[in-house]
């Protein structure tokens, strides 16, 4: 997991085990509020065209939690990289 996010980095992460079946790069375009909750999540590349996979990421990246801050709204994004373990 990748955060670019003027600097705030994430201060509570979601479990990131779940069931998939590819390997696959995804980036989530996330707006977060001032009390560190994201808003909104969208995925804006990846390398896979599978929906459930961007669905999870999407999913994980709203569980984000991120320190408060004193901007109202803040953008960034995160990458989830998705590797199937053997």
């Amino acid at each position: 997991l990748r955060e670019e996010l003027n600097g705030r980095h994430p201060v509570s992460f979601p479990s990131m085990q779940d069931e998939f079946n590819e390997n696959a790069k995804i980036y989530v375009f996330i707006k977060v509020n001032s009390a560190g909750k994201v808003i909104s999540a969208s995925v804006s590349k990846s390398t896979t065209t599978n929906s459930s996979l961007k669905n999870i990421a999407i999913q994980k990246a709203k569980l984000l939690k991120f320190p408060e801050s004193q901007n109202d709204i803040e953008e960034g994004t995160v990458l989830f990289n998705f590797v199937i373990k053997n």
